[in-house]
């Protein structure tokens, strides 16, 4: 599992967001709406639910994926 810090970034006011190894989000894609950093994460606090999301930022350095805003408390 990843031990440096991940940065959880939400795709303009949509219910998108990106999880990514980069904290300026600029390896999440580039069409439309901004990426809008939401904070610094660690894989340990995103087990469960988000946990292919975090294997998929181990393999490529970033995912993006869907969620409601209460998912993420």
């Amino acid at each position: 599992m990843i031990a440096a810090p991940l940065y959880l970034f939400e795709y303009g006011d949509t219910d998108h967001f990106g999880l990514s190894r980069d904290m300026t989000g600029c390896n999440l894609p580039k069409d439309g709406h901004p990426w809008l950093l939401r904070g610094e994460v660690t894989a340990e606090e995103l087990k469960g639910n988000l946990t292919p999301a975090v294997d998929e930022v181990e393999a490529k350095g970033f995912c993006v994926f869907q969620l409601t805003e209460h998912e993420l408390d």
